[in-house]
């Protein structure tokens, strides 16, 4: 009998708790509604952000690899790829700018950070001590010329350490704001529409 009420009494529990959850679910998908695409991100920012970083490791790299010797507006280009996945977010609502920017930036922090480390691993030869000197630790030695096709800028060692740098912050700020934003238009809505 004692395990009868007690089965009784877990079943109008789990009942609370199965209309509490579809209550939430429809309020989730109201709220999703009203704030169209930027809902749907905000639940996926940290899968976003590890595609970033993959794209960046991966695909960005392996193109930089296969594809450095192009001389004319090169980097130009490979900074367009950085964001070219992540422009239609913006496209769908301009408040998505900084997501944008900031998932773009990751991919090229991604170039950056391991481009050495990405052609060690397909096995050309490098001294990634040498590299990693060079590109976090800054100093006036040449690394090479960022080519923008309408103009050639020589990039040193405290330029490339010191853009890498301020990225991460940017980063950081960007998609903290970003996520800040989303938070307080779901906030609106709740209040202005309940």
């Amino acid at each position: 009998m004692f395990i009868m009420i007690d089965g009784a009494s877990d079943f109008r529990g789990s009942s609370l708790k199965s209309k509490k959850a579809s209550r939430f679910q429809a309020l989730d998908a109201q709220i999703s509604g009203k704030l169209g695409f930027s809902g749907v991100l905000e639940g996926k920012l940290h899968f976003l952000v590890v595609f970033a970083v993959l794209y960046g490791l991966v695909f960005i790299n392996y193109i930089d690899i296969a594809s450095s010797g192009l001389n004319y507006g090169y980097h130009l280009w490979l900074v367009l790829m950085y964001f070219l996945p992540f422009v239609g977010f913006s496209m769908l609502n301009l408040k998505n700018w900084q997501l944008t920017i900031g998932l773009g930036l990751i991919a090229s922090l991604m170039n950056d950070v391991f481009y050495w480390l990405a052609k060690y691993a397909i096995g050309i030869p490098t001294d990634l001590s040498h590299y990693y000197h060079l590109w976090l630790i800054p100093s006036n030695t040449y690394l090479f010329n960022l080519n923008l096709g309408f103009t050639v800028i020589t990039v040193t060692s405290w330029m490339m350490a010191l853009s890498i740098y301020l990225r991460i912050a940017v980063v950081a700020g960007l998609l903290w704001n970003w996520k800040i934003q989303y938070r307080n238009s779901l906030r609106e809505t709740l209040i202005n529409h309940p």
